[in-house]
C-alpha cells in the first residue's frame, strides 16, 4: 500500500512538473505573438502619423496657394504697401520738351532704379512719390545705355524713405506678377500679368502691359518683391519686357542709412565746413573751393560725372557775370544723412547776387543737397532755387 502511494505520488509530481513546462512554454509563446502584434500596431500607426503629417503639409500649401493675390482684394492690399516706393520721373530737355518716366526706390537713403532712356537727354529731371512731393536728382550712380538701366539717388531728405525688397528667388514661366507706372502721365496705374518668358539671359517677356510713362517702374512678384524694370511693351501683341534685376547685381547699391552713425565729421563741423565752402566761392577764392572737391564729381548742379576742374571753370564762368554778395546756410533747416561711406547735406540758403552788367541785385532762397566721401571732400553738390524775391 505504501509503496503504491510512492510511485503514483512520484506520477503525479511528474506531471504537474511536465505541466507547468508546457505552461510556461505557452504563455513565452503567447508573449511573443503579443510583442509581434504591438509591434505591427505600432509600425501602422507610424506610416498614419507619416500620412497625417504630409496631409498637413499639403493642407498648408494650398493655404499658402490660397492666399496669393489672386483675388483683387490681395492685389489690392499689396499695391497700397508697395506705390509709395514708385515715382514719377518728368525730365526736360534743352529745348523745353517734357518727357515722363518711372522709377522705385530700393533703399531709404533714396537709392533709386529707372531706365535709361527715361533720362536720356535731359537737361532737368526730377522725381515726383505718391503725395506730389518733389525730389531732385543729387546723383547718377551707375547707368548703362546697352542694357537700358540707371541707378540715381535722390533728395532732399527729410525722413527716410520706403523702399521695395528685391526678390532673389526665380520667378517661374506663368505666375503672376504686376507692376505700378505712370503711363501718359496717369500716376499710380496698376497693371497684372504673368511672366511669358525669358529672353536675352537679361530680359523678362511678361503679358502686364507696358506703355510710354510706365517704362522703369518696378516688376514685382506675388508677395510685392521686385523681379525686374519695366522697359518697352508692343500693345497690339500683348509683347511686354522687363530688365532682369538680379542681372544688375543690385546689393553693392544698397546700404543702410543708420548703419554708421559714428563719424569723425560731427554736424558742427560739416555746418562749418559747407560755410567755410560758401565763403571762399562769395570771397572768389577758387583756389580754397577747388580744396573742397573730390577729383572727379559724380554730380556739380546740371552736370554729371565731371573732373573738378570743369566745375572750377564753371564757378569762373558764373562769377565773371555776377557777383555773390550773401550766401548763408539757414541753421535750422539742415538735414544730415550718413551712409556707410558718405554723409549727405541738405540745407536752405539765404542767396544775393548782383549781375555785374547794370548792377541788378537778385534774392533767392535756394534748397541745396552736398554728398561729402568719407575723407571729407564733396562728391556731389546741386541748388535748386525754392523762392525769389
Amino acid at each position: 500500500m505504501i509503496t503504491f502511494n510512492l510511485k503514483h505520488l512520484i506520477f503525479t509530481v511528474s506531471f504537474l512538473l511536465y505541466s507547468c513546462s508546457n505552461n510556461k512554454e505557452l504563455e513565452e509563446h503567447r508573449h511573443k505573438k503579443l510583442s509581434d502584434k504591438i509591434y505591427e500596431i505600432n509600425i501602422e500607426l507610424s506610416k498614419q502619423r507619416t500620412q497625417i503629417e504630409e496631409l498637413k503639409a499639403q493642407l498648408i500649401s494650398f493655404k499658402d496657394s490660397l492666399n496669393k493675390f489672386d483675388t483683387k482684394n490681395d492685389l489690392d492690399k499689396l499695391f497700397l504697401n508697395v506705390r509709395n516706393s514708385v515715382y514719377l520721373i518728368r525730365t526736360t530737355n534743352n529745348n523745353n520738351e517734357v518727357s515722363l518716366g518711372s522709377a522705385f526706390c530700393i533703399s531709404k537713403d533714396g537709392i533709386a532704379i529707372s531706365n535709361h532712356h527715361v533720362f536720356e537727354n535731359a537737361a532737368k529731371s526730377f522725381a515726383y512719390n505718391n503725395n506730389g512731393s518733389e525730389f531732385l536728382i543729387t546723383e547718377i550712380i551707375e547707368e548703362n545705355k546697352t542694357f537700358d538701366y540707371i541707378i540715381f539717388r535722390m533728395g532732399p531728405l527729410s525722413k527716410p524713405l520706403e523702399f521695395l525688397p528685391i526678390s532673389y528667388e526665380y520667378t517661374k514661366i506663368g505666375e503672376n506678377v504686376f507692376t505700378i507706372g505712370n503711363p501718359k502721365g496717369l500716376e499710380q496705374t496698376l497693371s497684372n500679368g504673368i511672366v511669358s518668358g525669358y529672353r536675352n539671359n537679361n530680359l523678362i517677356q511678361m503679358t502686364t502691359e507696358i506703355t510710354n510713362g510706365s517704362s522703369g517702374g518696378p516688376l514685382l512678384n506675388e508677395e510685392g518683391k521686385v523681379i525686374g524694370i519695366t522697359t518697352s511693351g508692343f500693345g497690339e501683341a500683348n509683347l511686354n519686357f522687363a530688365i532682369n534685376i538680379n542681372s544688375l547685381s543690385i546689393d553693392r547699391f544698397i546700404s543702410d542709412s543708420t548703419r554708421v552713425k559714428d563719424s569723425i565729421f560731427t554736424d558742427v563741423m560739416l555746418l562749418r565746413k559747407m560755410n567755410d565752402y560758401y565763403n571762399n566761392l562769395k570771397h572768389e577764392n577758387l583756389n580754397l573751393v577747388e580744396k573742397h572737391y573730390n577729383l572727379v564729381l559724380k554730380r556739380f548742379h546740371g552736370l554729371f560725372s565731371i573732373n573738378k576742374n570743369i566745375a572750377i571753370k564753371d564757378h569762373k564762368n558764373y562769377l565773371s557775370t555776377y557777383r555773390i554778395v550773401k550766401s548763408q546756410i539757414v541753421p535750422s533747416s539742415i538735414e544730415i544723412f550718413r551712409s556707410q561711406n558718405e554723409i549727405t547735406f541738405q540745407y536752405k540758403l539765404d542767396y544775393q547776387i548782383i549781375e555785374r552788367k547794370g548792377n541788378i541785385s537778385r534774392d533767392y532762397i535756394l534748397s541745396g543737397v552736398v554728398v561729402i566721401n568719407e575723407v571729407g571732400k564733396i562728391i556731389s553738390i546741386y541748388e535748386n532755387i525754392l523762392k525769389e524775391f
